[in-house]
């Protein structure tokens, strides 16, 4: 029987007379909340899977940028590294 079931016919039953079976009450709310606890982990897997992918995404992406980035700086490079520019970085 489902957890949600078992609590919904307790509750009747209390509408009805007096509930004296309070270890009935106390069985069918664990067994909702293990229920509820079932599916809350379940969600947590799904949402984690999720995060999972998108870091893959993410780092797909970034590493496709880096190798772009290589080829252009590849490319702007001048053919001989003799005449670069120096740049001075002293402080005074």
């Amino acid at each position: 029987m489902l957890a949600g079931t078992a609590i919904e016919k307790l509750c009747e039953a209390a509408l009805e007379d007096s509930l004296t079976d309070r270890g009935a009450v106390v069985r069918a709310a664990r067994c909702l909340l293990a229920s509820v606890t079932r599916v809350l982990l379940l969600a947590d897997v799904v949402v984690v899977k999720q995060l999972l992918l998108a870091k893959d995404k993410v780092r797909t992406g970034l590493c496709q940028l880096g190798k772009l980035l290589l080829k252009t700086l590849c490319v702007s490079l001048p053919e001989n590294p003799t005449r670069m520019k120096r740049v001075s970085y002293s402080m005074f």
